[in-house]
C-alpha cells in the first residue's frame, strides 16, 4: 500500500479514475440544477413586419406593429423573439422581401432555427381629431414550422380613452392604441390555442374520430390538419408528412367526429392540429350557410304549405337584444349564467312566451329544438333576465300552454304551444352561446312556416317545438347570438390553509388549483377588519396567466423588510379571482356588486407572534419594558429604534 501511495504513476492513475467517475455525476448535477430553474417550456419565434391595410402612408407602421406584438409575446414569458437585426440579416441572405409568402416563411424560420413565424395585418388605425381617442385593429397569425401551416391567430381591436384638452399629438395616442391592440391580440391567440390530438378511429364510411373535444376548444366547423410521422431513409430522421384536412361536424366533451375535405384519408394514430381560420373566411362560410338555409327553407315551404305552423321560420317581429355574464352570489359559490333580455315595449305587448336556446362552441348555431334549454310562458321574464343553472339536468316532455289573441276581423283565436326539450349540464371549460325568441301573436298569413321538429337520436326526449296558430307566424326573430361565456367554477385554494397560524409577516406564498376554463387569476389580500373582502384591498397581485397544462399556480406577498410587512399575531383574509380572457363579458359577483372576477371562498391565516419587547435596563432584567407596541423592533439580531 505504501509503495502504491508513493508511486507517481499510480497516483496519476488514481487521479484519472477519480475524474472519470466524478465527471458524469457533475454533469448530471448541473443539468438537474438548470432544468429545475427553467420551470416552463419557451417557444422560439420571429415576428415579421406587418401588412399596412389602413390606407395611411406611414412607412414605420409595419415595424411599429411588429415591435408591439413582439413585446407582448416576450411579456407572456412563453416566447423568445428573434431580434430584428438577425431577421433582416437572414432575409437579405435568402433574398426575401415583404410581403413574405408561406413558403418563404418556412425557409426563413428554418434559417433562423425558430419554431414559429408570426405575421400580421393592421386593418384599422384612426384618431378622433376632437378628443384624441385612437382606435387600432390588428390581425395576427402564427405559422408552425414543423407542420408548415398557420395553427394560431386572432383579431383584436383596442381604443384609447378620450383625452381632455388634447393638443393634437397623434404619435403618442397611436402608439398607445397599437400597444393595446397588440396585447389583446396576443392574449386572445394564447387563450384559443388547442393542443395536438390524434386520430383514434376511421370508419368504413370515412368518418374520422378525433381525441379532442369541446374541452379542448374544438367546435363544429373546426378544421384539423392531419400529419403523419414518416421515416426518411435519405435524411435518416422522422419527418412529418401532410395527409389532409378534416372538418368537424359533431363534437362532444372529449371527442369529435368529422370528414376528410382535402387530401388523403387519415389513419389511426395520425396527428392532428387545429388550423387557424381568418375572420374573412369565417364570414364567407357563414354567408354560404345562410344562403343554403334560405334555399332549403324555400323548398320546405313549397312542400309543406298548409302544415301546422311550428317553431322556426322568419318573422317581421323585432328581435330582442341579448347580453349577460357569469354571475356569482357570494365568493366561493358556484356561478350561474344570467342573461339580460331587452325588448321594445311595443313588441313586449304582443309577447306570450319565451324560448331560450344554448349551444357549446358554436357562435352560429341555429335556433332549433335541438338547441332549446327552456320554454317559459308569460309576457315578461322576471326582471327582464333569465338564469341558466349550469348543473341542472332536466328532461321536459310535452310541455303545453294556450294563449289567446285577436285577428284583424276582431275574432278571438287560440294558439297552442307544445314543446319537449333537454336541459343538460354545462361542461367546465366550454364556451357557450345563447339566443332568445319570443312566442308572439301571429304576424304573417297562414301556410307560411315549415315545421321544425327535429328527431335527435340518443337524447332523453325528442326535442320538438310546435305552435298552432290561425293567421300566421307565432315566433319572433331570434335575438343576437350572445357569447362566448366560458363556464368554469371558482378556484380552489391550497395554501396557506384556512386558519393557518404562524405565517411570515414579510413573505406569504399563496397557492391555488387552476380551474378548467379560466386562464387569468389575481390574488387579493384583506386586513383584520375586513373578513368579507368588502373594503379596501391591503394588497393584490398582478394579473397572472395560467401556463399550458399547469395544475397549480402561486403568487407571493413580499415586504422588503419585516417592519414594512404584515402586523404580527394578526388575522388576514385572502381569496383568488379568476376569469376567461376570451369571453365577451367578465363574471359578476352579486354579493360584492363587482364585475370582473369569479371568486374563491375567503380564507383566513394568522401571522406569527412578534418578538418580545426589549428589557428595561433600569430595573430587573427579567421584566419586560413598558414601551408602546411597535416602538422597538429586532433587526439583524440587535435591538434598535
Amino acid at each position: 500500500m505504501q509503495h502504491i501511495r508513493r508511486s507517481p504513476i499510480m497516483r496519476k492513475l488514481i487521479y484519472f479514475l477519480i475524474a472519470a467517475i466524478s465527471l458524469p455525476c457533475g454533469i448530471s448535477f448541473g443539468q438537474r440544477t438548470v432544468s429545475s430553474g427553467v420551470g416552463r417550456t419557451v417557444t422560439s419565434c420571429v415576428v415579421l413586419p406587418f401588412t399596412n391595410a389602413t390606407g395611411h402612408d406611414d412607412p414605420l407602421l409595419p415595424e411599429k406593429a411588429a415591435a408591439a406584438v413582439a413585446l407582448s409575446l416576450e411579456g407572456s414569458r412563453e416566447f423568445v423573439v428573434t431580434s430584428t437585426l438577425d431577421l433582416n440579416r437572414e432575409m437579405a441572405a435568402l433574398g426575401i422581401r415583404s410581403p413574405v409568402s408561406k413558403g418563404e416563411q418556412v425557409r426563413l424560420g428554418g434559417a433562423l432555427k425558430v419554431e414559429k413565424v408570426l405575421t400580421g395585418t393592421i386593418s384599422e388605425l384612426s384618431v378622433n381629431k376632437d378628443t384624441g381617442q385612437a382606435r387600432c385593429s390588428i390581425e395576427v397569425k402564427m405559422l408552425d414550422i414543423s407542420v408548415q401551416d398557420f395553427l394560431d391567430g386572432a383579431v383584436a381591436t383596442a381604443a384609447t380613452s378620450p383625452i381632455p384638452g388634447w393638443s393634437g399629438d397623434i404619435t403618442n395616442v397611436v402608439n398607445d392604441a397599437m400597444r393595446a391592440a397588440a396585447e389583446a391580440a396576443v392574449t386572445q391567440m394564447m387563450a384559443r390555442r388547442v393542443r395536438r390530438g390524434h386520430v383514434d378511429l376511421v370508419t368504413d364510411r370515412g368518418e374520422v374520430n378525433i381525441g379532442l373535444g369541446i374541452g379542448d376548444g374544438i367546435e363544429i366547423g373546426t378544421e384539423l390538419l392531419v400529419m403523419r410521422p414518416t421515416w426518411s431513409a435519405d435524411l435518416e430522421i422522422t419527418v412529418m408528412r401532410r395527409v389532409g384536412i378534416v372538418s368537424i361536424s359533431e363534437v362532444t366533451t372529449d371527442m369529435a367526429w368529422g370528414g376528410i375535405v382535402k387530401g388523403s384519408p387519415p389513419q389511426t394514430g395520425d396527428r392532428v392540429y387545429k388550423l387557424y381560420k381568418p375572420p374573412t373566411r369565417q364570414k364567407a362560410e357563414h354567408r354560404a350557410k345562410s344562403r343554403k338555409g334560405i334555399i332549403q327553407a324555400v323548398a320546405a315551404i313549397a312542400l309543406l304549405i298548409g302544415i301546422t305552423a311550428t317553431g322556426t321560420g322568419s318573422s317581421i317581429a323585432t328581435a330582442s337584444d341579448l347580453a349577460g355574464n357569469l354571475s356569482q352570489a357570494t365568493c366561493g359559490a358556484a356561478p350561474t349564467v344570467v342573461l339580460k333580455v331587452r325588448t321594445d315595449n311595443t313588441e313586449r305587448e304582443r309577447t306570450h312566451g319565451w324560448v331560450i336556446y344554448r349551444a357549446a362552441n358554436n357562435p352560429y348555431f341555429p335556433p332549433t329544438p335541438y338547441n332549446m334549454i327552456d320554454v317559459i310562458q308569460g309576457k315578461d321574464l322576471p326582471s327582464n333576465s333569465y338564469s341558466d343553472d349550469p348543473n341542472l339536468t332536466e328532461y321536459i316532455e310535452d310541455f303545453e300552454f294556450t294563449y289567446y289573441y285577436f285577428v284583424e276581423e276582431g275574432e278571438q283565436e287560440e294558439a297552442d304551444v307544445t314543446a319537449s326539450w333537454n336541459h343538460m349540464p354545462m361542461s367546465p371549460g366550454s364556451r357557450y352561446f345563447y339566443a332568445v325568441r319570443r312566442i308572439i301573436e301571429p304576424l304573417r298569413p297562414p301556410g307560411f312556416n315549415p315545421p321544425i321538429a327535429t328527431q335527435q337520436a340518443e337524447e332523453p326526449v325528442e326535442p320538438t317545438f310546435e305552435l298552432e296558430v290561425e293567421g300566421g307566424e307565432g315566433l319572433s326573430a331570434a335575438s343576437n347570438h350572445f357569447g362566448p361565456l366560458t363556464y368554469f367554477v371558482p378556484p380552489q385554494l391550497s395554501s396557506p390553509s384556512h386558519g393557518a397560524p404562524n405565517q411570515d409577516v414579510a413573505n406569504v406564498r399563496f397557492t391555488w388549483q387552476v380551474t378548467t376554463g379560466a386562464d387569468m387569476y389575481r390574488v387579493e389580500l384583506f386586513g383584520p377588519t375586513d373578513p368579507n373582502g368588502r373594503g379596501n384591498l391591503y394588497w393584490r397581485s398582478g394579473d397572472l396567466r395560467a401556463g399550458g397544462g399547469a395544475a397549480t399556480m402561486s403568487a407571493s406577498f413580499t415586504a422588503p423588510d419585516p417592519a414594512d410587512g404584515l402586523t404580527p399575531d394578526t388575522p388576514y383574509y385572502w381569496r383568488v379571482g379568476a376569469w376567461a380572457s376570451g369571453d365577451t363579458a367578465r363574471p359578476h359577483n352579486r354579493d360584492l356588486n363587482q364585475v370582473g372576477h369569479l371568486y374563491s371562498p375567503m380564507w383566513e391565516f394568522r401571522t406569527v407572534v412578534g418578538p418580545p419587547g426589549p428589557l428595561d435596563v433600569n430595573n430587573d432584567n427579567t421584566k419586560p419594558a413598558t414601551h408602546k407596541p411597535g416602538f422597538w423592533r429586532v433587526k439583524h439580531g440587535s435591538v434598535g429604534r
